[in-house]
């Protein structure tokens, strides 16, 4: 109780500095006001990596460097318009944001509940169990999301379409790929790495791991760095290689994401239209572009939310009935959201992000939202954590890329975006909720269902 409280007026006296608007303390302060929401929220769920905690830091380290950095590297990011600098737009853009952080971090801590137990066992070792019972049905589910590529962008336009945007199929099943796509390549992932998969099996999930890189390299989606880093997360997790193995894994693993993150731009850049025959030529023509590496083309598109959502703030408020719109998880079709679409954008490549678009609906919608979210966030860590070891990892593994997606897309992307994240994650709490409650009620003679899973 003592370090929570140590912790909580932390974070308070760290959001009063803060909000004292002295520019050089800014981003310094909000290291230890990210810090401290962090090790309160573990305190409270006796967890060393709360996931809301998790939200807390991305946000946190996109919004010190986008306030610090961008200014510096507005030429090299790849946008497709100019804010004009102004230290009073960056200003409210910081207190939006941090409004929105606090906002997650309070949602997270009302909500987090400590586990009812702990577990000792061996997870890897339980999970490479689990693997070998079930892997062919771990690879039945990883085919799912590649087939939502295939029918969201349609065979042909994976291989050449005239835009990277352009879809063959409806945005809701282009969204589901983008979000469920990095999952699918989770499972195949495991089931390619844990020893005691069947060999045929791993082979199969080599050939789609394989598939998933392919069709996120045609799509042009960032998400495709991620790939290196689940396999080095899963290579030295159940593989335990040498000191010298796992450094030689790691920066492995680190090169691989920012040639991938580079080769996504530069793709989108170069190409004539977009799909892999176009990226192929530029790969062919243009090979030495992938290792020109330049910090702003990284991590320009994030970084630009934090000058965006000033100049959302300072812009005027929207109707707030677009707001009912934007988190309505019914197809856009069903819905007015190509009526309002126009509004919520500085042009056709430049939408609104989430931050600056809640704002402009009023003050009461961040903290609403955001306060939602950490009190879904939450509840998704105390299912899980409510699991036996080797399925309980899995699960954590694979709610952390999607929350780290989320962050990434409140920087960018429009409430519509960034809900669609968070009706997944709802859906995902419900499923798991009514797992465990069947596994709870099981008369079955089997202590749980998640054992059941385990082996």
């Amino acid at each position: 109780m003592g370090k929570t409280i140590g912790m909580a007026t932390l974070v308070f006296a760290a959001a009063i500095v803060t909000f004292l608007h002295q520019d050089a303390l800014l981003p310094a302060f909000l290291v230890p006001a990210a810090t401290g929401m962090f090790w309160c929220l573990g305190a409270k769920g006796h967890r060393k990596y709360p996931l809301a905690g998790i939200v807390v830091l991305a946000l946190s380290g996109c919004l010190a460097l986008g306030y610090s950095l961008y200014p510096l590297i507005e030429n090299e990011a790849l946008v497709s318009m100019r804010i004009p600098f102004s230290r009073l737009a960056y200003d409210a853009a910081f207190a939006v944001i941090f409004l929105s952080i606090v906002s997650i971090f309070f949602g997270g801590l009302f909500f987090l509940r400590p586990p009812a137990r702990r577990q000792i066992e061996d997870e890897s070792n339980r999970l490479e169990v689990l693997v070998s019972l079930h892997a062919g049905k771990l690879l039945a589910l990883s085919v799912i999301p590649l087939i939502l590529y295939i029918v969201g962008y349609g065979p042909a336009g994976l291989l050449e379409r005239r835009h990277y945007l352009e879809m063959a199929g409806p945005q809701l099943i282009v969204s589901a790929s983008s979000i469920f796509g990095p999952v699918g390549a989770v499972l195949a992932s495991i089931v390619l790495i844990v020893r005691r998969s069947p060999r045929h099996l791993r082979t199969t999930a080599g050939l789609l791991l394989g598939g998933y890189f392919v069709v996120m390299i045609s799509t042009g989606s960032r998400a495709v760095a991620v790939l290196p880093l689940i396999l080095l997360w899963l290579f030295i997790e159940f593989r335990k290689p040498g000191k010298l193995g796992a450094a030689i894994s790691v920066v492995g693993s680190l090169f691989s994401v920012v040639v991938l993150l580079n080769a996504s731009l530069v793709f989108r850049l170069e190409a004539v239209g977009a799909g892999l025959l176009p990226y192929l030529d530029v790969l062919t023509e243009k090979s030495d572009r992938l290792f020109e590496v330049r910090f702003g083309q990284l991590v320009g598109n994030v970084l630009f939310g934090v000058p965006l959502t000033g100049d959302i703030v300072m812009s005027g408020q929207l109707d707030q009935q677009y707001f009912w719109t934007s988190i309505n998880p019914l197809p856009g079709g069903l819905t007015d959201w190509s009526s309002i679409l126009g509004e919520l954008s500085w042009g056709p490549a430049t939408p609104f992000n989430t931050f600056g678009e809640l704002y402009a609906y009023g003050i009461i919608y961040v903290v609403m939202f955001m306060f939602s979210v950490g009190a879904l966030v939450s509840g998704l860590d105390n299912i899980i954590s409510s699991f036996d070891g080797a399925l309980r990892q899995t699960l954590t593994l694979v709610a952390v890329i999607s929350l780290l997606l989320f962050a990434s897309a409140v920087f960018q992307y429009p409430v519509r975006n960034a809900s669609r994240i968070v009706w997944y994650l709802a859906v995902v709490v419900a499923g798991l909720a009514m797992l465990k409650s069947k596994a709870l009620s099981s008369q079955f003679g089997t202590p749980s269902l998640a054992r059941n899973f385990d082996g």
